[in-house]
């Protein structure tokens, strides 16, 4: 499956060589870890249906990545792509509403609130500044500040969920790890 990748602040060069480099990761991770590739379902995609493509991303994440970040990441891609469902392409407002579907599912599923010191705290942020509206590639700009604002402002804070809620009060000083995958997302 073709893929264009929008990259804020003239990141193009660094994702076109991720693009080139991708695959040989993949096979190497393959071969190391004795797995296989989740995403072959996405080779045998057909059509362009924007959802659809989000949706079988969803369903590899949910059945190949382990703890918590394959159920999360899994629920914010099938819930975008329903959003997304029968779309060949993603204007801005499509753009922000997947995410926004994205975002609610893995609140909902997660149960946690901004503040939690969760992904949350990077993705709600990001939904709320594509929700703007305006350019594409402008919007994907202020949502990529606003998510690593929000990963940064984790850091003094004490997570409530999770299993860095476990650390009580030694979880301040940190910055959470799904708020920064998700800010890199």
């Amino acid at each position: 499956v073709p893929t264009r990748i929008i990259t804020p602040k003239g990141r193009a060069a660094e994702a076109a060589y991720a693009a080139q480099v991708t695959p040989e990761i993949i096979a190497r991770l393959e071969n190391y870890f004795d797995i296989p590739y989740p995403f072959e379902k996405l080779d045998t995609l057909e059509g362009d249906d924007v959802g659809a493509a989000l949706k079988a991303v969803g369903m590899a994440l949910v059945s190949s990545v382990g703890g918590a970040g394959g159920p999360l990441y899994g629920t914010f891609f099938l819930q975008a792509g329903q959003s997304a469902a029968g779309s060949s392409e993603l204007d801005t407002d499509g753009f922000a509403a997947a995410v926004r579907a994205g975002v609610d599912g893995v609140r909902a599923r997660g149960k946690a609130e901004p503040g939690d010191k969760t992904m949350l705290d990077a993705l709600i942020p990001a939904a709320d500044a594509l929700a703007e509206g305006g350019e594409l590639v402008a919007a994907a700009e202020r949502a990529a500040d606003a998510a690593e604002e929000g990963m940064r402002a984790t850091i003094p804070l004490v997570a409530r969920k999770g299993r860095a809620s476990y650390l009580g009060d030694r979880s301040s000083g940190h910055q959470d790890p799904g708020a920064t995958s998700s800010a890199l997302m």
